[in-house]
């Protein structure tokens, strides 16, 4: 069944018009056939909470992060030609590329999917999704037809070079992806599907774990595993040289000379790494995992990519009410576009040429800090509790539907009659 009743919610200066349930009154039953996965993230979801964003203002820097990332599609539309072109592409190289991919198909209250992956946490964001377009007030979810890379992001450093890019640029489909390269096109930045399933729980304990910015040592603080972006089999030489020069490995070597300021190591051991003259540099580094609280306890908290972007670290560190250092990156995470320099975050240059500077800044302006670290806070708040991620991908979606050029539902007797396809709602 098809819902289509329409109504007009005023969002200030940025009217909407959203699709609600026609069940308005009371939640609407859903009976899957016993075949159909249910597991979902309803229990830790706040319906309410999720109610109240269809009747607020969309924020400027989602309006912004939405229309920049489909500006693309608004001109050249989304057509299954397109989708099954780019679909294909990463089907035509060997593991583990054309693993990445798992493509879906919201149509009405069911939802589809396919691929060579096994199911991943964006299929009980979906069901959550549709689940909560069954409450009051809640419109009914976007019918569309995407595909998700379940990478760490894309592309990665050893992919190979365009690989999502159809032989033909007039079939080209947009694809979400956990993090991208800032210059590469046609990918949709969307909060990172691992960390998913156990969000909730760290979202808490950051939140149980946080105290009074007068609390807090005004220092840095961070914790991770080294980060090596070149082969193992590569020279030592090299190796060593991109060690030397990796942020992470810069910030660790600054808190060995500048204890007081920077309290900064890495979590695990690093004898996997093939060079003894990084090993016997870096092992000073080594100083073992911290507690939420033991972070936190820290005024100031940078920001630093892993393999691409560190897997929902950004997002905590915001909520953190502690002053995120966000340190340059080649990389775009799902919420950058909300993180504004001096307003809720302060600049690092990735080569941290700046850092002692900045922290002796922020030391001399304890206002000023405090106040972009509550800026940060409430941003966290408001957009990456869970109610926030299912938001953004509702909004995502939205926008996602009107580049569309086919209608779904003509999709539906393909869904229910290829073996490729299986229903998980």
């Amino acid at each position: 069944m098809f819902r289509k009743l329409f109504v007009l919610v005023a969002c200030c200066s940025c009217p909407m018009l959203f699709a609600l349930s026609e069940h308005q009154m009371q939640l609407r039953e859903y009976q899957p056939p016993p075949s159909v996965p249910q597991s979902n993230f309803m229990h830790v979801v706040d319906v309410p909470m999720y109610q109240r964003k269809f009747n607020e203002p969309i924020q400027d820097w989602l309006k912004e992060t939405i229309d920049q990332e489909l500006t693309h599609f608004k001109q050249h539309k989304i057509t299954q030609r397109g989708l099954n072109a780019t679909y294909n592409r990463f089907l035509k190289y060997p593991f583990p590329v054309n693993h990445y991919l798992r493509r879906y198909r919201i149509i009405g209250e069911r939802i589809y999917a396919c691929g060579n992956i096994a199911p991943r946490e964006n299929d009980l964001v979906l069901r959550t999704l549709a689940r909560l377009s069954d409450y009051p007030g809640i419109p009914v979810l976007p019918n569309v037809d995407f595909m998700i890379n379940h990478n760490d992001g894309m592309p990665m450093n050893y992919d190979p070079p365009d690989f999502w890019i159809a032989d033909d640029k007039n079939d080209q489909a947009p694809v979400l992806s956990g993090g991208k390269v800032a210059n590469a096109p046609y990918i949709i930045a969307v909060p990172h599907y691992f960390p998913l399933a156990g969000w909730k729980k760290r979202y808490d304990e950051v939140i149980r774990s946080r105290c009074p910015w007068r609390e807090k040592k005004k220092a840095v603080c961070w914790r991770g595993n080294i980060m090596l972006r070149v082969h193992l089999n590569s020279p030592e030489a090299v190796i060593y040289d991109e060690l030397m020069c990796e942020p992470r490995s810069l910030l660790c070597l600054l808190s060995l000379d500048n204890p007081y300021l920077i309290n900064a190591g890495f979590s695990h051991q690093i004898e996997w790494i093939p060079s003894e003259n990084a090993k016997r540099v870096f092992r000073p580094c080594i100083k073992g995992n911290l507690s939420y609280r033991e972070y936190i306890s820290h005024a100031y908290l940078p920001e630093l990519d892993g393999a691409m972007i560190s897997g929902m670290g950004f997002e905590w560190k915001l909520l953190a009410n502690s002053l995120l250092f966000k340190v340059e990156s080649p990389f775009v995470s799902w919420i950058d576009r909300g993180v504004k320099p001096y307003h809720n975050c302060i600049p690092i240059k990735r080569n941290m040429e700046n850092l002692i500077e900045m922290i002796n800044w922020a030391q001399s302006h304890d206002k000023e800090c405090e106040t972009m670290a509550n800026n940060g806070a409430s941003f966290a708040e408001e957009n990456v509790s869970m109610e926030g991620l299912m938001f953004f991908f509702y909004y995502l979606f939205q926008g996602y539907e009107k580049c569309q050029n086919f209608n779904t539902k003509d999709l539906l007797q393909e869904c229910e009659h290829d073996p490729k396809w299986t229903r998980i709602r």
